[in-house]
């Protein structure tokens, strides 16, 4: 049984909100995980159907006036921040910090929560940049608005009212971070323990707060997460912790080993640093790009990683054996190295031509149980192919190589140039676009131009990858066959 039927079926109304706290802890205890899969985007980059998805989360866990159905689920939310604010927030020492690594685990918990509501498996909660909202302000949140408008009645506008949030927008931008002033020297900082207090006492935290809640708002308050621009705000902040911990990788330590006030087993916030581990990529400038994690369906049977835009997925993204993973877009897919569906596994990408994720009839490549693809699918699924090769330094010494296949996209031979400033031996390895090695061998090097044959005629069509290891170097090459 799932949280969300827990909940519908025990919790009692009741007005104390730490017995409903508590309730929730005991009863979900058994359905938190860390595992979940989600690509957050800038809410500008939602389609109308991701937008309209959301907001059904939001109106089926808050219920018509935010304080019914699904277990009070805001209201809960709200009573822990505020009933645990004290260990949450503003610790006196970096021993007992917990600031990021709890407000991520919560925006993970309220994310599966939707999830499991039928329908709308594919939810995520996107980003609100704060740093772009003068775009916004130009029409007011009380103005006309525009779709895309954040604070219009096409988005979280429904709530204001409704939910009696109380926002008090402040017209003058000021009172937002902005990117260069106060991002990029927050960004900047080091090491994490600085990094995490400066930023929780800064601007860059605080103006969202304040900036919609004003005096009395909600969200200027300490039960904050009542508001649902809350999580779009802390995905924001969260976003940024993510991309300094890229930036400093490993760097992310934390003295404690469980998280307060969070329903369930105990979550080590060392578990949590880096939220692709845990199936969350954030989507900037029309590009996902999903590494370094193993789908595990803890959450769904099936994970989905769904944007409009381009998803790239390679660097040790892995679908094991028994576990089933989806991505969709509108534009594109590109399968890299490093990307692996392995046999037993169910893996599907598709291009959506109406953008509307919930509705079925789409072109699919589907790699189930065999570890092969169909190939006339993907010859078709791939809007762009880029045929340049990459290149990757092994050792720090920097040996001159080059590697081309020609004529590419292939026919029914072609053949490999290796341009090299020393002698040795190349190793080729090709997969398939699921990850699947095709065909190993290795080529004996001289200084120069080395040339040898590449028969294609046993290939079926679509797109391969060539890699190529000699001593000091790494070189990859992506391959189509007509």
């Amino acid at each position: 049984m799932n949280s969300t039927m827990i909940m519908n079926t025990f919790i009692p109304r009741t007005n104390s909100a730490w017995l409903r706290w508590v309730l929730s802890a005991i009863l979900i205890c058994c359905s938190t995980f860390t595992d979940a899969q989600s690509i957050r985007k800038n809410y500008r980059e939602m389609t109308d159907s991701e937008r309209d998805a959301l907001i059904d989360g939001f109106w089926t866990l808050g219920g018509p006036t935010g304080n019914s159905n699904q277990g009070f689920f805001f209201i809960d939310r709200a009573d822990v921040h505020l009933a645990q604010f004290n260990q949450i927030h503003f610790q006196p020492s970096f021993q007992t910090d917990v600031f990021l690594a709890w407000h991520r685990q919560n925006s993970l918990i309220v994310e599966q929560e939707m999830q499991l509501i039928g329908g709308l498996e594919h939810a995520s909660i996107p980003y609100w940049d704060w740093t772009d909202e003068d775009d916004d302000v130009d029409n007011g949140p009380d103005g006309p608005g525009q779709v895309a408008d954040l604070w219009s009645d096409n988005w979280l506008g429904l709530f204001n009212d409704a939910w009696e949030l109380g926002r008090e927008f402040n017209i003058d931008v000021s009172g937002l971070p902005d990117q260069v002033i106060h991002v990029d020297p927050i960004q900047s900082l080091s090491p994490f323990q600085t990094y995490s207090v400066q930023l929780e006492n800064s601007i860059v935290h605080s103006g969202g707060h304040g900036w919609v809640g004003g005096n009395f708002g909600i969200m200027g308050q300490r039960n904050s997460p009542k508001d649902p621009v809350f999580y779009f705000h802390h995905n924001m902040v969260d976003k940024l912790w993510q991309d300094w911990e890229e930036a400093n990788p490993g760097m992310s330590q934390y003295p404690m080993t469980s998280l307060p006030a969070i329903p369930g087993p105990s979550v080590d916030p060392n578990s949590i640093v880096d939220s692709r581990k845990i199936g969350v990529f954030y989507a900037e400038d029309k590009l996902a790009t999903l590494e370094n994690y193993t789908v595990a369906n803890q959450v769904l049977s099936n994970e989905y990683f769904v944007y409009q835009y381009f998803i790239e997925a390679g660097n040790d993204f892995l679908v094991p054996n028994g576990n089933t993973c989806e991505f969709a877009s509108c534009q594109g897919i590109s399968l890299e190295p490093g990307f692996e569906s392995t046999l037993g596994s169910v893996f599907t990408a598709r291009i959506d031509g109406d953008c509307d994720f919930s509705t079925a009839g789409k072109r699919d490549l589907t790699d189930t149980n065999t570890g092969q693809s169909d190939p006339a699918l993907t010859e078709n699924i791939y809007n762009q192919v880029d045929v340049s090769p990459s290149f990757e330094t092994l050792d720090g010494l920097k040996i001159e190589s080059s590697l081309k296949v020609f004529p590419n996209p292939l026919t029914d031979q072609a053949h490999i140039q290796v341009n090299s400033d020393e002698k040795g031996v190349g190793r080729f390895v090709l997969t398939n676009i699921l990850g699947h090695p095709i065909r190993k061998w290795e080529m004996p090097l001289n200084i120069g131009e080395n040339i040898s044959e590449f028969p294609t005629a046993n290939l079926a069509k679509g797109i391969y990858y060539l890699s190529l290891r000699t001593k000091h170097n790494r070189m990859n090459l992506k391959l189509v066959i007509q």
